[in-house]
């Protein structure tokens, strides 16, 4: 089963978590980028992996205006925005749920230093998830994580 075609694949894993039996692994391509790979043997065709790819998902906007609502926010503190990217926002927002008793999800690299995301649920870990990674993230099990966070 094809998901989507291989150059719309950003890679993001929403449909290896999606999969009721697991069908779905998401193995490096020969350029070195994830992409899942769905075992046909394995494979009942539910069709949720497809549903949600976002590369299958219309793109055309449903609003009327041609201007997107758009915020824009930078932090106050000038040490914190020394440490951080896009305006050091991140740890406000991260510091306000953690705060709350919630978890925070994001990409930190990791030992073998691949990016790849995670969650944390104390202070002391957010220096982990700071900074711009710009290379593929691995999602791992994230959404399922944040699903059973929710739920």
């Amino acid at each position: 089963m094809i998901i989507t075609e291989k150059e719309n694949c950003t890679g993001c894993s929403a449909c290896k978590s999606v999969c009721p039996v697991n069908a779905i692994k998401m193995l490096e391509d020969i350029d070195g980028f994830l992409v899942p790979i769905v075992d046909d043997d394995i494979c009942i065709k539910c069709g949720k992996c497809i549903r949600v790819c976002p590369a299958n998902k219309d793109r055309k906007s449903k609003k009327t205006s041609s201007f997107p609502i758009t915020y824009a926010a930078i932090n106050k503190e000038r040490e914190c925005l020394k440490v951080s990217s896009s305006g050091g926002i991140f740890p406000v927002i991260a510091n306000k749920i953690l705060n709350n008793n919630g978890v925070v999800f994001g990409c930190a690299w990791s030992e073998q230093l691949k990016a790849e995301h995670i969650f944390i649920e104390g202070h002391n870990d957010l220096t982990k998830l700071q900074g711009s990674k710009y290379v593929q993230s691995y999602i791992g099990n994230s959404y399922i994580n944040a699903k059973e966070f929710l739920d």
